[in-house]
């Protein structure tokens, strides 16, 4: 298939990928195996539960008052809606790209999956030319898809977009979905290629980094060992059922008794040569087994680089609070390479999202900053991080906006801002003894930024 879909970018784009036919098919065997639901997928669990750590509790925000900062905010809002799925997917698979393009006048931000991203040419660290399969979509028994070339040359970025199906060019008019995508944009005065890559940030154990592999790289012989130890319990426990082997004169003609528990008797047959009931209740060894299980799991864990608490139980009784904050470090670094991947995308997402801005004409030019606020629960608990913040805030190393802001997240450094404005003119009308019941309503408070 991926052999095929080079030579569809061949014949659409004219462009030749830089991966070799061996990282094309690593690519998809990634993708097809972290998307297999019919047996227990370690790799799925590993990176649904990296990602809940690595997003939960967490938010981005866009400071700034102009429109282009809440231009920028509102698209990274619909995409940190989807950031645990977009993380356990790029950690399951090794990268997911995120790809803005418009479309009937809006900005809409594509995850496309890493084994459908070909990468055509590089300079340096840099990408300079990539096609994507962008969308599959089968209607009246046929497969359309769109495909999309993105070049940068001499600080023009091109965006070429052509559809297929069944080995044939197709207007994309063809999928009304489609419809309202142009052909062709160029957009002159741009310093980097318009798209984001959130890779994982295991090593993919080779000369370049342009492509990530999965959290659970170079561990198969360790997952099939998993695997074949499940399967051993599950026939230990299938070969060891209770069984009551009774003799014959108890079935009668008919085998009126249940099949699954009482089985004939194997020997004599008659009740003068043996005992009319014979009961076979081998013990079950699962404390060998679930040793050598937990064993394994452990040592899958220790090769991913995450602490205990993955697939086996934290140790934490009779622990201190330091000891338990150092025995999940080694998770705790991993977390804090995928936020400081998610910075990266979301900082190379708004300079996408600005570079639409002023194409389109959608706001006039204005300055933005990313500010991020990430959860800390996994190492500290949010009483001592309170603390530590009002320590600083008594300090004067940081301001009450930023206190505030721990309290309420989603406010922006503005709206705490007027939030804490409102505050101190109460509280000094209070003081002076002129303040009254009227003077600022509940709904004036919320239209300032004050909130509840």
């Amino acid at each position: 298939m991926w052999e095929k879909i080079k030579s569809v970018i061949w014949r659409l784009f004219g462009k030749k990928t830089v991966l070799s036919d061996f990282e094309i098919a690593a690519q998809d065997k990634f993708g097809r195996d972290y998307e297999q639901a019919g047996d227990l997928n370690l790799t799925a669990v590993f990176a649904n539960k990296l990602a809940c750590l690595a997003v939960s509790e967490s938010a981005v925000s866009v400071d700034g008052e102009t429109p282009r900062a809440r231009f920028i905010g509102g698209l990274l809002d619909g995409v940190w809606d989807r950031a645990r799925k977009i993380t356990a997917r790029a950690l399951g698979t090794g990268g997911v790209v995120l790809i803005p393009y418009a479309a009937g006048g809006k900005i809409y931000t594509d995850a496309v999956p890493q084994n459908r991203f070909f990468i055509n040419s590089v300079q340096g660290d840099d990408i300079t030319a990539a096609s994507i399969l962008a969308d599959v979509i089968l209607r009246d028994g046929k497969r359309f898809a769109r495909y999309t070339d993105y070049a940068l040359e001499d600080r023009v970025y091109i965006i070429r977009t052509r559809a297929e199906c069944e080995g044939k060019r197709v207007p994309l008019s063809a999928v009304p979905e489609w419809a309202g995508i142009a052909e062709e944009i160029r957009i002159a005065n741009v310093d980097k290629m318009l798209f984001a890559h959130l890779k994982c940030p295991v090593d993919n154990r080779r000369g370049d980094d342009f492509y990530g592999v999965p959290v659970t790289y170079g561990c198969g012989r360790i997952i099939r060992d998993i695997r074949e130890c499940l399967e051993q319990i599950r026939e230990e426990f299938r070969q060891k059922r209770v069984r009551v082997f009774a003799d014959e004169a108890l079935f009668g003609g008919g085998d009126e008794i249940e099949g699954s528990l009482f089985k004939r008797f194997m020997a004599g047959g008659s009740l003068e040569s043996g005992p009319f009931f014979e009961i076979f209740d081998p013990a079950i060894r699962e404390s060998a087994y679930y040793s050598h299980l937990l064993h394994l799991f452990a040592l899958l864990e220790k090769t991913v680089g995450v602490s205990r608490g993955i697939l086996t139980d934290q140790v934490t009784q009779g622990a201190t609070a330091t000891e338990i904050k150092r025995a999940a470090y080694d998770t705790y670094a991993m977390v804090e390479n995928i936020r400081k991947g998610w910075e990266k995308a979301a900082a190379e997402l708004a300079y996408a999202y600005s570079v639409f801005a002023e194409f389109y004409g959608i706001t006039p030019p204005g300055d933005y900053t990313l500010r991020w606020d990430w959860s800390y629960a996994l190492i500290e608990s949010g009483a001592e991080s309170w603390q530590q913040m009002v320590a600083g805030a008594e300090l004067g190393v940081i301001k009450k906006e930023e206190l505030r802001q721990f309290i309420k997240s989603n406010e922006s450094i503005e709206d705490a801002k007027r939030a804490i404005r409102d505050i101190d003119r109460l509280i000094s009308l209070e003081q002076a003894g002129t303040a009254e019941p009227q003077t600022v309503s509940r709904s004036d408070l919320k239209q300032s930024g004050g909130g509840e």
